[in-house]
C-alpha cells in the first residue's frame, strides 16, 4: 500500500482519489473547497488547501502525486514538488518550458508525467504507437469531445472539468503541423462535421469538430507532415461562443460578466447523461490506423471523470511499480507498447469502449 496525495477534488480528481483508495491505497485528497472534501469516499483524509502558501502540501510524505487542479494553479506546485525530489502524475495544463523542469527534476530525483489525462494523455500513447508501428505519419488527427448526450436549445454542453480552462482552449493560439513544420493559427477554425453514428453503435449522430491547441509536446516527438486536434461539440454550440467574440462581450469590462454567465450556463448536472467521445487516427500513404473511445459513465461516475482519470490511475500504479524513470516526461515518450495495452486494459475492464490496435 502506498500514501498518495490528490490535489485538487473536483469531478476529476475526486473520481482519482476513489479510485486510488479502493485499490488499497491510503489517499490524502487537497481542495479548497471543504464542501468537496466532506463528499470524498469514506476511507479518504481530506485537507483544505490553501495554494496562496508557498508549500501548501508539503505537510504530507507521499509516495506519489496526482496534481488535478486547474491550469492556473498546478504550475507553481510542479516547481515544488521536483525539487522535493516527488513522483507526480500530472493532469493540469502545462504552460512552461518543460525542459527547465525537466532539468530541476534529474536534479532532485524526482519524475513527472505531463498531460496524464485522455487527449493529451491517452491520444499521445496512440500516436507513438502509431508512428513506431508505421514509421513517420503522413497525418495524425485527435478528436475529441465531452458533451451531453442529447443537444439542447442553449449550449449543448456541460463543463466536466474548470470552466475557465474550457474558455482558455477557445481562446489560446493553436499549434499544429503543416507540411512538416509547426504553424500557429487561432483557434475555433477548420470547423467540419464528422458523423460518429457508426464508432458510437448509433449513440451518436454528427458533431462539429474544431482546432483546439491540445498537441503540445506531440509537436516535438511525433513526426508527421500534418498533425491536428481537434475539439468535438454539438453543431452550433461554438458559433454561439464565436458570436460572444464577435459582439466583444468577451473583452474589456464585458468579458468579466459573460465568463461568470458562461461558468453558470456550462455548470456540469450529474443527472443528465453525457459521454466522452476520442478518435485518434494516423496515416501514411499506403497505412491508416484508427483509435475510438467512447463512454457514457456509470451510475457512480461521469464519462469524463471515468477516461481521463482511469488513465491517470494507470500511470500512477505504472510510476509506483518503477516503470517511469527520473525526470519529466510526456505520455509519448515512455514504454510505449505495453503500457498503452496495460492502460487500455484497465479501461475496458471498467466498461469503457476502446476500439483498435492495442
Amino acid at each position: 500500500m502506498a500514501t498518495l496525495g490528490v490535489v485538487g477534488s473536483g469531478l476529476i480528481g475526486a473520481f482519482i482519489a476513489k479510485s486510488l483508495c479502493r485499490g488499497g491505497h491510503s489517499i490524502h485528497a487537497f481542495d479548497r473547497d471543504e464542501r468537496r472534501l466532506a463528499a470524498l469516499e469514506e476511507g479518504i483524509t481530506g485537507h483544505v488547501l490553501d495554494v496562496s502558501l508557498e508549500h501548501p502540501v508539503e505537510s504530507l510524505q507521499a509516495d506519489a502525486w496526482v496534481n488535478a487542479l486547474p491550469g492556473e494553479f498546478g504550475a507553481a506546485l510542479r516547481f515544488e514538488w521536483m525539487t522535493r525530489g516527488q513522483r507526480v502524475v500530472d493532469l493540469s495544463f502545462t504552460r512552461e518550458d518543460a525542459r527547465e523542469l525537466h532539468a530541476i527534476a534529474l536534479e532532485h530525483g524526482g519524475s513527472l508525467v505531463l498531460d496524464a489525462g485522455i487527449a493529451p494523455g491517452l491520444s499521445n500513447l496512440m500516436l507513438a504507437r502509431s508512428q513506431s508501428e508505421l514509421g513517420p505519419l503522413d497525418k495524425g488527427v485527435i478528436r475529441v469531445g465531452g458533451i451531453p448526450l442529447e443537444p439542447d436549445e442553449e449550449w449543448s454542453y456541460m463543463a466536466p472539468f474548470s470552466p475557465a480552462d474550457v474558455i482558455e482552449e477557445y481562446e489560446r493560439e493553436v499549434r499544429l503541423v503543416e507540411d512538416g513544420r509547426i504553424v500557429r493559427t487561432p483557434a475555433l477554425g477548420r470547423r467540419h462535421i464528422v458523423d460518429f453514428s457508426g464508432m458510437t453503435d448509433g449513440v451518436l449522430g454528427s458533431l462539429e469538430a474544431f482546432l483546439t491547441d491540445g498537441l503540445r509536446s506531440l509537436l516535438d516527438n511525433i513526426e508527421s507532415q500534418i498533425l491536428e486536434e481537434y475539439t468535438l461539440r454539438w453543431p452550433g454550440h461554438i458559433e454561439r461562443f464565436i458570436e460572444l467574440q464577435n459582439t466583444g462581450d468577451l473583452e474589456g469590462e464585458e468579458r468579466a460578466g459573460t465568463i461568470s454567465e458562461l461558468l453558470a450556463a456550462w455548470e456540469f448536472d450529474s443527472s443528465r447523461p453525457e459521454c466522452t467521445i476520442l478518435q485518434v487516427e494516423a496515416l501514411t500513404a499506403s497505412q491508416r490506423q484508427e483509435w475510438v473511445v467512447f463512454d457514457t459513465g456509470s451510475e457512480e461516475d461521469s464519462s469524463m471523470a471515468r477516461t481521463t482519470g482511469l488513465v491517470t490511475v494507470a500511470l500512477v500504479e505504472e510510476m509506483l511499480a518503477g516503470s517511469i524513470p527520473e525526470g519529466v516526461h510526456a505520455p509519448e515518450t515512455l514504454e510505449v507498447e505495453g503500457m498503452l495495452r496495460r492502460i487500455c486494459e484497465r479501461m475496458s475492464r471498467e466498461g469503457v469502449m476502446i476500439r483498435g490496435s492495442f
